[in-house]
């Protein structure tokens, strides 16, 4: 098979020639400490230029990639004001203001934090008059076309892509009116929430419409990240999540695939989400990502059990503690992960975030070295 025709195999349920291979939930995931790393490791000479500011992962490496095999590549839209940070000689390495207004700042040895929320203190009418993000500036696809063109020269890989690389409703709610103001809001200025997050959709469609009047025909996966849950339990009740963000993603995800009806949509959500899965199903999410193993409630063989007929699962490889162990503990996860979730197919195989710096690139080769060798079917775990 090929790497997009094993990725479709999965995504449709059904058993390829082997578990499809992912590194990352929206583009290559790994802190920038671990992607030096493993490059090292691998022999691949070269720096490459950072795709993004500020950030804790800031590369993309396809070199990287192709030698761990990996069977998913990404696109992504260009936001405007990270765009120029890259490649704007006097940008301020530490700190800048966003399009949405909102500052973000890096602390070394932290990463990049947003510490400025615009709206905190506005009002209805401000919504209206606030100087939303430009979905349609032409600098957002510039380059997309030709990214593709090269990605189909390079190979057959599945394609997926992410229009924004900071979270979704929730997280843009906490970034302009700040986080404690926001959950306030939802519990008690419910119309400022349901205004704002309206806002929030409308411009997130805008964003989708421009992707996929671009890249739209050759996508197979289109992602849409957004935390609900810590290591715990949810961050707000699934009553709120039923009020005020469902039918929202309901709204997104129906336009995505009436665009683009074969488009497979994954939504990622770290933590404690299992009160949601069954919300994400009815709303039309068809992969779940990254399954967090290790988080309350996340048992991937249950969850399997539950969704496994209508969901696909892309993740589940804990980064925690199994990742940065010792090889030998990375073999015991890969195989209870691809036991628990690879029968009858529905998995991709990835860490369940970004691998973090404390992982020995030898590693990251070896998961995916395993996920070759013990993920083909027929399964023998």
């Amino acid at each position: 098979m090929t790497h997009r025709q094993r990725v479709l195999a999965a995504l449709n349920r059904e058993e390829p020639d082997r578990v499809p291979i992912d590194i990352g939930s929206s583009v290559n995931n790994m802190n920038d400490g671990v992607y030096c790393g493993v490059k090292q490791y691998l022999g691949i000479k070269g720096d490459i230029r950072p795709f993004r500011g500020l950030m804790t992962a800031t590369y993309y490496d396809e070199r990287v990639l192709e030698a761990l095999d990996v069977d998913i590549r990404h696109v992504w839209l260009n936001d405007p004001v990270e765009y120029r940070a890259v490649i704007d000689k006097d940008f301020d390495p530490m700190s800048y203001t966003d399009d949405w207004g909102v500052k973000i700042q890096r602390e070394e040895g932290r990463g990049a934090f947003h510490v400025q929320a615009p709206l905190q203190q506005a009002s209805l009418e401000d919504l209206e008059s606030y100087p939303w993000p430009d979905t349609r500036d032409p600098i957002r696809v510039e380059g997309l076309a030709q990214r593709i063109k090269t990605l189909q020269a390079c190979g057959e890989y599945a394609l997926a892509s992410n229009i924004v690389g900071h979270g979704g409703l929730l997280e843009h709610g906490c970034y302009l009116r700040g986080t404690e103001q926001f959950f306030v809001d939802l519990l008690a200025e419910k119309e400022m929430a349901a205004a704002l997050l309206d806002k929030l959709t409308d411009i997130f469609i805008g964003l989708y419409d421009t992707l996929l009047e671009v890249a739209g025909p050759y996508l197979d996966l289109v992602y849409w990240a957004e935390d609900f849950g810590s290591q715990t339990g949810l961050l707000i009740s699934e009553a709120l999540y039923v009020e005020f963000f469902k039918e929202r993603h309901r709204r997104i995800f129906a336009f995505i695939k009436s665009r683009c009806p074969r488009v497979k949509v994954l939504f990622h959500s770290c933590g404690a989400v299992y009160p949601l899965i069954r919300h994400l199903v009815e709303v039309g999410v068809d992969v779940l990502n990254p399954l967090q193993p290790l988080a309350a409630g996340m048992n991937p063989r249950m969850i399997k059990q539950e969704f496994g007929d209508r969901l696909c699962f892309c993740g589940a490889i804990d980064i925690q503690k199994a990742l940065p162990g010792t090889l030998q503990e990375v073999e015991r996860e890969v195989r209870a992960r691809i036991k628990q979730l690879g029968p009858g197919g529905g998995y991709i195989l990835a860490p369940a975030n970004y691998i973090q710096n404390n992982t020995p690139p030898e590693n990251v080769v070896h998961l995916c070295e395993l996920a070759r060798k013990l993920g083909r079917y027929p399964l023998r775990l």
